[in-house]
């Protein structure tokens, strides 16, 4: 990771910033007080998020073995912090993208770099079947590839600052290696929350990043990061058509006075 990041894990938080966690709790299922682990500081690995089950670089539980219905427990995160000592304002966060964004288009056709808005909560995009399958099918070489679904993504032309909307789109093998691609990192922390898959076959690998909507089969966990800029990212169209937008506007929630 970039100089200046550190990420911590704490199960004893249950706010940020007036914002609820879901992640927290006071004792895991083994039985350990949950701690506050620092588990990148300044760039560099301090830490893991261990259980009872000892490994070969720590050999004592944190208070993180965590299990969901009648799983073993197992190493499971709860409250993860995003921070930087080096952050930037949204106003030149955004600048610095189309100063990056506007040297780098120079000598290409396509003078255009993209900003993701908003990404897909990953335990409710696998409701959907068709979702899924195309899903499935992205992980053909059997470990994941690390896609992920973008809600809102605009096509920012950096000259004028024209922002046009991007149907369809698919971020393509974002892992934690896309880390040490951060160019900046800015000062508006978010909080999302989601829940983490114990399924077998889900739990420990990266699928697990991708959550679950099965009740008793998940834990919940948050996450609070700011807005990020990277210097390179793949992003792909949908596979098939680009779905049609609706022909009628949906029906209102309450009845008609």
């Amino acid at each position: 990771m970039p100089p200046g990041v550190t990420l911590v894990d704490d199960p004893g938080l249950k706010e940020f910033k007036g914002t609820p966690l879901v992640g927290g709790y006071d004792v895991d299922e083994e039985g350990v007080r949950g701690q506050k682990v620092t588990l990148v500081e300044n760039g560099v690995l301090k830490g893991e998020l261990m259980s009872r089950r000892p490994g070969p670089d720590f050999e004592q539980s944190n208070g993180h073995g965590r299990a969901a219905g009648l799983n073993d427990a197992k190493p499971t995160m709860s409250n993860l912090i995003f921070s930087s000592s080096e952050t930037l304002s949204p106003a030149d966060l955004r600048k610095k993208f189309l100063d990056e964004c506007r040297q780098e288009k120079q000598s290409q056709r396509e003078k255009y770099c993209l900003a993701v808005r908003e990404m897909d909560n990953p335990a409710l995009s696998l409701l959907h079947q068709d979702d899924f399958s195309e899903l499935l099918a992205s992980f053909g070489g059997g470990a994941g590839t690390g896609d992920r679904l973008p809600l809102i993504v605009y096509r920012i032309y950096p000259d004028s600052g024209r922002e046009e909307i991007v149907r369809g789109a698919r971020i393509i093998g974002l892992s934690t290696r896309a880390l040490r691609n951060i160019a900046g990192i800015g000062n508006d922390d978010f909080v999302f929350h989601y829940m983490q898959s114990q399924s077998n076959g889900f739990a420990g690998t990266a699928l697990s990043a991708f959550g679950s909507a099965q009740p008793g089969a998940s834990l919940p966990a948050s996450v609070v990061a700011p807005s990020l800029l990277f210097d390179e990212v793949e992003v792909r169209g949908e596979r098939a058509e680009a779905k049609r937008l609706a022909l009628l506007p949906p029906p209102p929630m309450t009845a008609a006075k």
